[in-house]
Order: structure tokens, then C-alpha cells, then sequence
């Protein structure tokens, strides 16, 4: 309920007042009162996520996650170095060693020894638990680098590490690190990222091929998480500004740790991010070392402390290769989701950055390997919620198509959940409008109808008109959506006698290379059209494109394209107009500079014209002057002079003697200044 109080003037006549009349300008004692009720209020509209939020979300991630890699990349690299290698071979037993050597000489000599013994009596993964143990005996506080957001990744080795990582082009830097690993040989208490590379390097110099595994864990892709993380960072950015703005004041008692508590940080429930992976010299297969926790060959006991999106493997040779789906036991209906989807044609990002350090010359263990990672992806069982299925790259459910997806065909059935089919994700297919496979370089075959429509969007202002109307004549208007069954590659019509087709706007389509016409020829140069419309040569602009601006289609037009044997004619035209417009462009830049260096120089004959005239005069004054001014500010500066031109010197500029060191003096600065 509003209340609000209205207090009227009275006025005895309507024409203002006369000198004989009397104004009261008493305040009137009545008021009235008006409420209004159910005061509609104005909702603050909420900002939607934009195409640009997550395109920054992404990119963000991306970042994140190359930075991570090339931290580890680079930390990895350090153990290659003879004497840190060498050192680490120095601390193992002799017994150790010997029994390895023997062992695998046995295991050569019978090449069915691997067949004879059972699984839990494997002698490479006995000797690799009693290396475990006394590598942990001997480092008995092991820290846990690291945890699962990543905001605590505060080990010991975190400043010097990072220290090093600034010097990466540095060999002081990289010495720096190699000292630091020797000298973690020397303590007991010895970081998790440290104890395993010096593991790694131990292992490497006995002969046996071991990989540093860790698992990166970036920020999430996701708008609302990046929203989260930049608004925690500008809080801490501004109470960093607004500490380092205060007077000091007392020193506040720190709370006491116990360090007991961080000797602890070892035990089951801390989260790992790092560990080894270990070839089996007669298997060929990868076994998993966790010296954290003492775990040899157990794989799926990884991820128990939380999910492992990315696990990246080093290898000797800078090689590097994502093992993510041998300790991902939900791969598919958990772990996977937590990347990126994947871009066009089904790429994946990281596995493409991925492919740089891959292995050139795949050998027999990496074959083997990758059958092992993809008989874990397809041997994974199938979900047992209906949410597990949302976007489950082995399985799909109808209710959970998209607006461009359609099942086709509809088998096999492969199972039922709550009386609704189970479909392999094979059958779901993507649909696109005709205007969208035009871009692909498709076009839909003669007598096909659209297996699915769907409502129209309105993206420009003339599509919203149209949408509007059809809305105004009582009906939707809707968009046919095709298969890829139901194209085919995009046919251009020949060039005729030297004539390009054209389309209804007067330009020709080439979204695609191969959209080119028959006889064609396209010339993508800026300013190409208007030399072949000089020539009066046949050609037509070639739209590659379309750029969304204020509601606005507007065509991305990249050159053109003309008849093969206009060709080279329109190209030697179009590079004598180019040499020309670049001629003409110096000439322009050398006048320019020829009038500056005109003006330069008549100001400075002006100057010495006064100075050989009124010199002796104005010596004397500023002399004057500099004594006065010496006396009122005691300052010991060079004196300045103003001349009759209007500048001030500090000191007087050299003055050629004759017109040819002038001439020389300008050439010189002609040839600087263009």
C-alpha cells in the first residue's frame, strides 16, 4: 500500500495577484489520501550464457590444460640428466638389481614361462612390489602433491620449480632443477612428483621402459564454473591491492601447524596426481605403480579419490600419450564428459595436440596398447540410469536426441531400460537444412523430402519478419531438415564461353573448393574485381561465408573467380596496378618527407642567418640570464635559450659549412626516413 499526502495551493484569483489583493500563503491543514494497490514490479532481466561465454570457458580451459602439460613436460625432462640418473642408481640394494638381472635372463631362456605361472605369481610384478617397499622405507614421508581443483598444489618443490620453469630456455635454470632432485636424494622427506621421476629415472637406468604418469586436472569448461573461478580471482586481486594499501600494522600471530598432520598427508584418503607406468619386459603390457600408496598392477584403484579426465603418460624421447581409459572405469558415462565436446568430423582437440609427440614409427608394444585402451572403451558395461545415457558415445536413447538428430535406422535393438529401447550410437544421425549442407558443399538429390522439420530460427531481422507473419497468417513456419543419405557433392554449372554462373544476387557460392565451376578459375587477391571490370572480362564475386552483425547476414566475399583462360591476363593486370599503386605510394611518403626535411631546413638556414647577425647579442643575454636564474634557484641545469623561431635548444645544432655537406647530410636522411 502507497500512501502519498497531495497539499494544494489556493490562489483567490486566477490572473496572479494585484497590488490591492491580499496572498495567504498559509499552508492548508487538509490532505488527501490515494492508495494504490498490486504495484506491478519490474523483474531484472537475467543475462543469458552467450555464444562468447563459452567460447572464453573453452579457451580458458584449453589454456589451462596446455599450461599443465608443459609444466610437466618440462619437470619431466630434468631426469634424463646422466647424474641425476646416475644417482638414483647408486641407492639400490645390490640384491635388487642382481635379482632383476636373473630373473629376466630365466624368463628369456623359457619362452613359456609367462604360460606356466599364473597371474598372482608373476615374478616382474614381485620384484617391482619389493622395489616399492624399499623405495618407500627409505623415503618414509612422502608428500601428496596436489589435489583435485588444483588449489593447493603447494609441495615443497612448488618455488623452485617454478623458478626453473621461468629459465626454461636457461641451462642455469635447468641445473638449478637438476640440483634440487639430487638434493631430494639426500632428505627423507620427499614430494610425491619428485619421489616418482626420481623412481622413473632409477627404473630406466636398470634397463626396464617406465613412463611418469599424471593427471591433469584443469578448470572446468563449463560457463557458470569459469564465472565462479574469475569472480574468486578479482575478490583476491582487490584484497591483495587493498592489503598492499595499508599502513603496516602488528604482525598477526600465525596459527601453529602440526607437523605431525603433514607427515601424514600419505594416508589412503589424500588424492593422487601422480604415479608410474612400467613395461613388462616377456608380457608387453603396462603395469601401474602407486608409490604414494604402495599399489602395484591395480589400475582401477586410481580414480578412487575422484575422477581422471586427463592422464597423460611421459615417455623416454619427450613422447607423450594420453592413457586416460585404462584407469577410467566409467570412460564413457562419466569421465568423458568431463572434456571438451568434440569439434567437426568428430575431432578431438587434445588428441590432436596430443599427435605432435606421438610416436612417428608405432612399434609392437604401442599396437598392442591401443587395442588394450580401446577393448577397455568397448568392454565397459552398459549404463543403469536413464541419465547415463545422455550423450554416451557407445549407447543412445530416443528421449535423448537433439533437435538436429534422428535415429536411422531404428536397429538393432541392443537392449531396453524402463520398457524404453536401447539404440547403438551409430544410428543416431546428423540432420542439416539445405541452406546448411550447401556450406558443406552438398546439395540435396532430386525427389527427397525432408526426413524431419523443426521450428525456423530467427537470426536476422528479415527472418523474424518472415516469422512473424506466418505467426500473423495463423500458421509456423518451419525448416526441412536432410541426411547425409539424402545429398549429394554439389554440382556447379560449367563456364560457357567465358561466362560464370551466378547465382540470384549476382555472386557465385564457394563455400567449398570443390563448389568451384567446371572451367573456372578462382583469383582470391584483394582488389582483383575492379581490374577484370576494367578489362570488361566476365567474373563474379566469390562468396566463402557469412558474417552475423547487428541482426544482419552479411557475405564474406574472398575474391573472385573468372574463366581459365582470363586467368593470366587478369593476374599480370592486377601486379602492374599492384607495382603502380606501390610506386605511386612511395612517391607520396618521399614528397612527404622531402617537404618535412624542406621545412627543417629553411627554419635552420633562418636560424643561423640570426645567429651569425644578432649571436654576440643574445650570448650576452642569456648569459645574463643563466646568472639571474642561478642566483634565484641555486639549480645547477643546462641552460636553455629561446630563439627568435619560436623552439627552445638546449644545445646548438651542428651547422653544415658548405651546400655539399648539406646535400650529402640530406640523402643520407632521405634514405633513414623512407
Amino acid at each position: 500500500m502507497y500512501y502519498i499526502t497531495l497539499i494544494e495551493f489556493l490562489d483567490d484569483t486566477a490572473s496572479g495577484p494585484s497590488e490591492s489583493t491580499t496572498v495567504d500563503t498559509r499552508l492548508p491543514q487538509d490532505t488527501i489520501e490515494i492508495t494504490f494497490s498490486n504495484m506491478p514490479v519490474m523483474k531484472e532481466r537475467v543475462r543469458g550464457t552467450t555464444k562468447y561465454d563459452r567460447e572464453a570457458a573453452l579457451a580458458a580451459h584449453r589454456a589451462h590444460l596446455l599450461c599443465w602439460l608443459a609444466y610437466w613436460r618440462y619437470r619431466h625432462g630434468h631426469i634424463s640428466s646422466p647424474l641425476v640418473q646416475a644417482s638414483s642408481l647408486s641407492l639400490v640394494p645390490l640384491e635388487l638389481s642382481d635379482s632383476y638381472r636373473r630373473a629376466l635372463a630365466e624368463s628369456q631362456r623359457d619362452a613359456n614361462l609367462k604360460r606356466k605361472r599364473a597371474a598372482d605369481d608373476d615374478w616382474f610384478v614381485h620384484w617391482l612390489q619389493h622395489m616399492v617397499e624399499w623405495w618407500r622405507a627409505r623415503f618414509q614421508h612422502v608428500i601428496v602433491d596436489g589435489s583435485t581443483d588444483w588449489t593447493d598444489h603447494a609441495a615443497p618443490e612448488t618455488a623452485a620449480a617454478t623458478h626453473g620453469l621461468n629459465k626454461t630456455n636457461s641451462n642455469r635454470g635447468r641445473m638449478e632443477e637438476c640440483t634440487r632432485l639430487l638434493n631430494c636424494l639426500q632428505q627423507n622427506m620427499v614430494a610425491l612428483a619428485d619421489s616418482t621421476l626420481l623412481f622413473v629415472a632409477l627404473l630406466r637406468m636398470l634397463g626396464v621402459r617406465t613412463r611418469f604418469v599424471v593427471s591433469l586436472q584443469p578448470m572446468s569448461f563449463s560457463v557458470a564454473a569459469t564465472k565462479k573461478i574469475l569472480a574468486a580471482t578479482e575478490m583476491q586481486t582487490a584484497s591483495d591491492r587493498s592489503q598492499k594499501g595499508q599502513v603496516e600494522s602488528k604482525p598477526t600471530k600465525r596459527r601453529k601447524t602440526n607437523k605431525s598432520q603433514n607427515a601424514t598427508s600419505t594416508k589412503a584418503n589424500q588424492p593422487q596426481m601422480a604415479w608410474c607406468e612400467v613395461l613388462h619386459p616377456t608380457e608387453g603390457h603396462w603395469v601401474a605403480v602407486d608409490l604414494a600408496r604402495g599399489l602395484v598392477n591395480e589400475p582401477t584403484r586410481m580414480e578412487e579419490h575422484g575422477p581422471l579426465p586427463y592422464v597423460t603418460a611421459f615417455d623416454i624421447g619427450r613422447r607423450i600419450k594420453d592413457v586416460s581409459r585404462r584407469y577410467a572405469s566409467q570412460w564413457a558415462a562419466k569421465t568423458l564428459r568431463l572434456r571438451p565436446p568434440m569439434g567437426k568430423a568428430g575431432r578431438d582437440w587434445w588428441l590432436d595436440t596430443l599427435a605432435i609427440y606421438a610416436e612417428r614409427d608405432p612399434s609392437e608394444v604401442d599396437v598392442r596398447e591401443d587395442a588394450e585402451l580401446l577393448s577397455h572403451e568397448l568392454s565397459e558395461k552398459m549404463p543403469t540410469t536413464v541419465s547415463e545415457f545422455n550423450n554416451h558415445p557407445l549407447y543412445a536413447l530416443e528421449r535423448h536426441l537433439k533437435k538436429f538428430e534422428i535415429l536411422s535406422p531404428r536397429e538393432p535393438v541392443i537392449g531396453h531400460i524402463r520398457g524404453e529401447p536401447i539404440y547403438p550410437r551409430s544410428c543416431v544421425k546428423q540432420l542439416h537444412t539445405a541452406e546448411a549442407w550447401l556450406k558443406e558443399g552438398r546439395q540435396i538429390k532430386k525427389g527427397e523430402m525432408p526426413v524431419k522439420e523443426v521450428k525456423s530460427r530467427a537470426v536476422t531481422l528479415l527472418s523474424r519478419r518472415e516469422q512473424v507473419m506466418a505467426q500473423m497468417e495463423g500458421y509456423e513456419k518451419l525448416s526441412g531438415l536432410y541426411g547425409y543419405w539424402q545429398t549429394e557433392p554439389y554440382a556447379a554449372p560449367p563456364v560457357v564461353s567465358g561466362k560464370i554462373p551466378k547465382n540470384g544476387y549476382g555472386n557465385i557460392d564457394l563455400f567449398q573448393p570443390e563448389m568451384l565451376p567446371p572451367g573456372g578459375v578462382h583469383l582470391p587477391q584483394r582488389g582483383i574485381a575492379k581490374i577484370a571490370r576494367k578489362l570488361d572480362i566476365d567474373y563474379a564475386e566469390a562468396v566463402t561465408g557469412f558474417d552475423f552483425q547487428s541482426r544482419h547476414c552479411i557475405p564474406v566475399v574472398t575474391g573472385i573467380v573468372v574463366a581459365a583462360e582470363n586467368e593470366a591476363l587478369v593476374l599480370d593486370a592486377w601486379r602492374a596496378h599492384e607495382h603502380a599503386r606501390f610506386e605511386k605510394e612511395r612517391s607520396k611518403r618521399e614528397k612527404a618527407a622531402l617537404k618535412r626535411w624542406r621545412t627543417l631546413l629553411h627554419g635552420i638556414s633562418i636560424r643561423d642567418r640570426l645567429q651569425k647577425q644578432y649571436g654576440e647579442k643574445i650570448d650576452d643575454m642569456s648569459v645574463a640570464m643563466d646568472d639571474s636564474g642561478d642566483e634565484d634557484n641555486g639549480s645547477g641545469s643546462t641552460p636553455k635559450s629561446r630563439s627568435l623561431t619560436g623552439k627552445m635548444y638546449a644545445t646548438n645544432p651542428p651547422i653544415c659549412d658548405n651546400s655539399s655537406d648539406l646535400s650529402t647530410q640530406i640523402q643520407l636522411a632521405l634514405v633513414v626516413d623512407l
